[in-house]
């Protein structure tokens, strides 16, 4: 049997923060003289799921030749520096990293461990499997992968940890909906550094660097969110970098404290003075008498010893400077202490209302390449949403007990959300990891599906064993094409009844196709494009695809039986006419006209109104970095050369192919780039497959 799957606290509201009293029991004191200024030192590390290394090089530390980063040593590190000293505190945010180093342990460290989150020593921030994109990544995924990691937190650190780990640092360019999302979810800001140059720096000059983001027209308030801009980056300031292992991208090494007065190396007041004037620089940007230090970056605290060894120092001889007159008040803190002592100053911040997309860190640098970055891996990523839907509802429907079967699933598609897997901004043996483990967890789920239907079907005495076309999109199914007879399972995740129009490869001419009542319904064999039978990495013989409408209940299945070469079968006449005249195409109300080449070029819709239609083809030329300046077009940045694109050369060879019911015109607009234009006659839908094409010439397109 074939199945196919059809695609588909304590929370604190900010307004003048008067009411935010949130997870302050641990927060040390802030000094609420407006005169006097509270630096928050917050240390944390950014631990990619996947970027440079896969999940597993990261996690473990391997491939040091590519970067030096081990995040089981920089959670070892932290975790025992926190308790040496009860003041220290550090935020961490990959619930992904976290949970499979906490699988490590023992119930006696777990122990340890919670003591430090229960006593506000150690907070969780975001609290997602991963830090998700904001730009490529789906709401519902973005939800699912939030859920994921904050029910973990839940379940290990009790209720207290959702309250210390909604706020969110970091991640790429930021999207108004994201957060409309948090809000909702139950965060009560968001801490982030990614904002247009431009603003930055005109929100400097303005302190401007903190407001109230509504999220929402409709929600209202209920989407407000507290934002902080950090204008110094996730990074510490320059000298008070205290990291020595070094990853290969973000270097440490700075001077340590030496405060013995007896040594020629003194410098305990060159590094307090300053750090007294990056504080008082940064004063300048904020309005409140609270500014933010983060100490950390991309897989800092690989040996947190130092980082802390020099941060007790720092804060120790910067508050001495008070006795001496100076106005800075220097302390351990969080992101939710932060937010605690910006309650104090009781002060109204400016809205926004859109979004900060688009990204520019300087000229000619704007992120929005990253919006079409690997679009395989995008797709597939899609795909995976698609199948954990069903996956998470057959299991659910038949009262299944298959979670440690969903959970693979569920969590790595977690991890594909990151700012750096869905994105495609990932190197490539990396990006090749992410589509493999997310084929086996799919395969792993697959599974659950056929006990579930098997449990839902309610016939003991007959197992079905469903297998799974995994392969359509490059129209290849091993199950249709070596099988004359068999039952096509179709299931349906919408809360709402579907109609399908399903497509399976096959080798035969003639098929009889039985819908769930027995019934025989109408169905074609359509030729599969020449475009996709010449796609190099596909391996099957079928040259067509049985199409047919399928009926399928909300939150149901409906099988179909399919029996081919039968003697009762009429083999359907197929119809393919080189186009060399104008000719017209009627769906079930549209008159959909083309050119003698092929080409589209005007509708005729049912009030007898004809609207003109043009389709051309287009594209950039990639910047490459001549021209006076180094930024190149790639994965994160788009930048083409001129504003105007350029149409592609055009020799336009069309076909029209025709069923007893379908009709589809083929076109090779030239040797990289093809299209099947495709028109049913009961629907008033154009259908339009853009691929690629390998002709002559494109070996290593």
């Amino acid at each position: 049997m074939l199945l196919l799957s059809l695609g588909a606290a304590v929370h604190c509201r900010p307004s003048t923060l008067a009411q935010l009293r949130c997870d302050n029991a641990h927060c040390p004191q802030v000094d609420p003289n407006p005169k006097m200024l509270n630096v928050h030192l917050i240390p944390h590390t950014h631990d990619d799921v996947g970027w440079l290394k896969t999940v597993d090089q990261y996690f473990y530390g391997s491939k040091t030749n590519i970067q030096k980063a081990g995040v089981q040593y920089i959670i070892d590190s932290i975790v025992d520096a926190l308790l040496k000293n009860e003041t220290r505190k550090f935020i961490y945010v990959e619930t992904a990293f976290f949970w499979k180093w906490w699988k490590l342990q023992t119930p006696e460290h777990q122990e340890r461990v919670k003591k430090l989150v229960n006593d506000g020593q150690l907070e969780f921030i975001n609290g997602g499997w991963c830090m998700n994109d904001e730009a490529a990544a789906h709401y519902q995924s973005i939800v699912d992968q939030m859920t994921w990691g904050h029910r973990r937190l839940q379940d290990t650190f009790g209720n207290r940890s959702i309250g210390v780990h909604k706020r969110r640092v970091l991640g790429k360019p930021h999207s108004r909906e994201q957060a409309s999302l948090f809000a909702q979810m139950g965060f009560d800001g968001m801490f982030m550094q990614r904002i247009d140059y431009d603003d930055q720096n005109l929100r400097k000059k303005e302190k401007r660097m903190e407001l109230l983001w509504q999220g929402s027209d409709d929600l209202g308030k209920a989407s407000d969110l507290f934002t902080h801009i950090m204008e110094m980056g996730y990074g510490p300031p320059r000298g008070l970098n205290w990291e020595i292992a070094g990853n290969g991208f973000n270097q440490g090494g700075d001077d340590p404290f030496i405060d013995d007065p007896e040594s020629e190396d003194y410098n305990v007041d060159t590094i307090i003075d300053k750090f007294l004037a990056y504080a008082k620089e940064y004063s300048q940007y904020y309005p409140t008498n609270n500014v933010l230090f983060p100490m950390g970056t991309d897989f800092y605290f690989q040996s947190a010893n130092p980082w802390f060894k020099n941060m007790d120092k720092l804060i120790k001889y910067a508050n001495l400077r008070k006795s001496n007159g100076s106005n800075v008040n220097v302390f351990y803190s969080t992101p939710s202490c932060y937010m605690h002592g910006i309650h104090f100053a009781n002060h109204t911040f400016t809205t926004k209302s859109d979004d900060f997309f688009p990204y520019a860190n300087r000229p000619h640098a704007y992120w929005t390449g990253y919006f079409t970055s690997r679009p395989a891996l995008k797709r597939y990523e899609k795909v995976g949403n698609n199948f954990l839907q069903t996956c998470k509802q057959l299991d659910v429907l038949s009262l299944g007990k298959n979670d440690d079967k969903v959970t693979p699933l569920r969590e790595w598609m977690g991890v594909m959300q990151h700012h750096d897997a869905v994105t495609g901004t990932e190197k490539q043996h990396v990006s090749d990891n992410y589509a493999l483990k997310l084929y086996k967890t799919i395969e792993k789920c697959q599974s659950v599906v056929n006990s579930s239907l098997n449990t839902l079907i309610g016939k003991s005495d007959v197992k079905l064993n469903q297998l799974f076309c995994n392969q359509l999109n490059v129209s290849a199914c091993a199950v249709t094409e070596g099988t004359d007879n068999l039952a096509v399972t179709i299931y349906n995740p919408f809360g709402h009844n579907v109609t399908h129009l399903v497509r399976l490869p096959v080798t035969s001419k003639a098929y009889k196709v039985l819908n769930p009542k027995g019934n025989a319904i109408k169905s074609d064999i359509v030729a599969i494009p020449e475009s996709v039978l010449n796609l190099k990495e596909r391996r099957s013989k079928a040259k067509d695809e049985l199409v047919f409408e399928a009926e399928v209940p909300a939150l149901g299945f409906a099988t179909y039986l399919l029996k081919a070469n039968s003697a009762e079968n009429i083999e359907n006449e197929v119809k393919v006419t080189k186009i060399s005249d104008a000719f017209t195409i009627k769906s079930k109300s549209l008159n959909i006209r083309f050119d003698k080449t092929g080409a589209l070029n005007a509708i005729e819709l049912k009030n007898g109104k004809v609207v003109d239609f043009k389709q051309n083809y287009e594209y950039y030329r990639a910047h490459d970095k001549n021209g006076g300046d180094d930024q190149a077009s790639g994965a994160y940045v788009f930048r083409s050369i001129g504003d105007t694109p350029e149409l592609y050369k055009v020799g336009l060879q069309s076909e029209l192919v025709e069923t007893s019911d379908a009709k589809e015109v083929h076109q090779k607009v030239n040797d990289y780039v093809s299209q099947v234009i495709r028109i049913w006659p009961n629907r008033d839908v154009i259908e339009f497959d853009l691929g690629s094409y390998c002709g002559q010439g494109c070996e290593g397109y």
